[in-house]
């Protein structure tokens, strides 16, 4: 069964072009769930990304959200859209450590917490590690200097 989709989603087709994994086929729904980088991102630490996630598909800690960003439906919505919390290199090196959330320092927890990544917290320090290492690999590339170490 088709989900309901506005009218032009027929003839449009931003969201599947703009998926990176391929999640988004023609026939759109069902979305190919194991082929979308949010549902990886939402496994379990101990869950790898697969070897055919591309580095640079990484956007977000969790989740990805290119299609709805890249849907006209969307598009008086994306104002909406909150900017997540910043860390500093000291909480970032603290979060790719991973542990347990209860060991993590205030006002880190707290703002942790606030931001519901308490929860997720245990794919935290993979899935931040693919962000620091994209933005490494970036760096590189344009000559700018390093970001926190993630090895």
């Amino acid at each position: 069964m088709n989900a309901p989709c506005a009218k032009r989603c027929d003839s449009c087709h931003a969201c599947r072009t703009t998926c990176p994994s391929g999640a988004i086929g023609e026939d759109r729904f069902p979305l190919h769930a194991e082929s979308c980088i949010t549902f990886w991102n939402e496994q379990k630490a101990d869950v790898p990304f697969p070897g055919w996630i591309e580095l640079d598909w990484h956007n977000a800690l969790f989740g990805c959200l290119r299609c709805k960003r890249a849907c006209p439906e969307n598009a008086p919505h994306l104002d909406n859209v909150l900017d997540g919390p910043a860390f500093e290199e000291d909480e970032t090196r603290l979060l790719l450590a991973g542990g347990i959330v209860e060991d993590v320092p205030e006002p880190l927890r707290s703002t942790l917490v606030e931001w519901r990544l308490d929860v997720l917290f245990e794919s935290l320090p993979r899935n931040l590690g693919a962000l620091v290492e994209k933005e490494q690999r970036r760096r590189r590339q344009v000559g700018h200097p390093s970001v926190c170490d993630v090895s």
